[in-house]
Formats: C-alpha cells, sequence, structure tokens
C-alpha cells in the first residue's frame, strides 16, 4: 500500500464510467516476451484519443480485456496525478516482475510514432514519464512526464 497506493484489488469492478473490465479464470502471468508479442500485436495504440469519447480509460480497458481473452493476466489501473487523473495497465511478468504499460494513443490532429505502447515506472511521488516500447526512428523514447504521481489504484 504505501509503494502502490490506496487501493489493489482482485475480482472488483473499477469504479470509473466504461471501465468494465472482464478476467478470465483462465488467463496467467506472461513472461516479458509473451507480453511484449501480445502489445505488438494489439491494435489498442492505434485509435485516435478522443477527449470525451475515447479517453486513457478507455484504452485501459480494451488493453486489458484484449490480454485477458489472449490468455494474459491484466490489471486495469487508475492513477491520480497532481491536477489529473489517468488510467494505464499493470501485468505481472514471470521473468521482470510488476510492469506498468500506458496504450495510450494521439489525438487525431497529432504527430508522433505509429505504435504508442510504453512502459512507465509508476511509484508514488514520482513523475510520470512514459518510454516506448517499440521505438521508432524520428520519435523521442522518452514521452513527456503528465505529472507526479499521487496516488494508485490497481484491479486484477
Amino acid at each position: 500500500k504505501d509503494t502502490w497506493g490506496s487501493v489493489v484489488s482482485s475480482d472488483v469492478q473499477p469504479p470509473y464510467q466504461g471501465a468494465d473490465i472482464v478476467n478470465y479464470e483462465t488467463a496467467s502471468n506472461p513472461t516479458w516476451a509473451q507480453l511484449l508479442d501480445f502489445l505488438r500485436n494489439d491494435r489498442t495504440d492505434e485509435k485516435a484519443y478522443v477527449p470525451g469519447v475515447y479517453m486513457c480509460g478507455d484504452y485501459a480497458r480494451d488493453v486489458h480485456n484484449n490480454a485477458e481473452q489472449a490468455g494474459i493476466r491484466a490489471a486495469y489501473v487508475a492513477i491520480e496525478l497532481v491536477g489529473a487523473d489517468h488510467a494505464l495497465n499493470a501485468f505481472k511478468t514471470t521473468d521482470r516482475g510488476l510492469v506498468f504499460i500506458d496504450c495510450t494513443g494521439l489525438l487525431a490532429s497529432e504527430s508522433g510514432p505509429s505504435n504508442c505502447d510504453k512502459t512507465v515506472d509508476v511509484k508514488l511521488g514520482k513523475r510520470y514519464v512514459p518510454k516506448s516500447l517499440f521505438p521508432e526512428s524520428g520519435w523521442s523514447v522518452t514521452w513527456e512526464s503528465i505529472g507526479i504521481v499521487h496516488d494508485v489504484q490497481i484491479y486484477w
């Protein structure tokens, strides 16, 4: 709790509108290589970010549900930043432990890499700075920080 925040729960729906996660009993923790393979093939990050319509929580829900359906155990993660909220995913890999993945895409009017899958070191009191999992020539590996993590809620 001191490290991750106020909530870590299993088999509980996140209390956010549209965060309808589906867990599969057959899903299991992946290796890092299995997770990367899943993310490379999942196209959720290619969807346009549309304020008020399709936002970070929608990406996190869709990646969660796609992973679970593919047999990979996933968590929906809600974080509170100073002045903002954000959603992403977590996976407990068998060889690298708990990893946080942000697959939030770009605004339709925004230019950027074709793949928006990112890893983030999520810790209370630290800056939220995503890094591309699949770097592309011409784009920075490090994405802009969206603030300091104030609270983390993880829903398995």
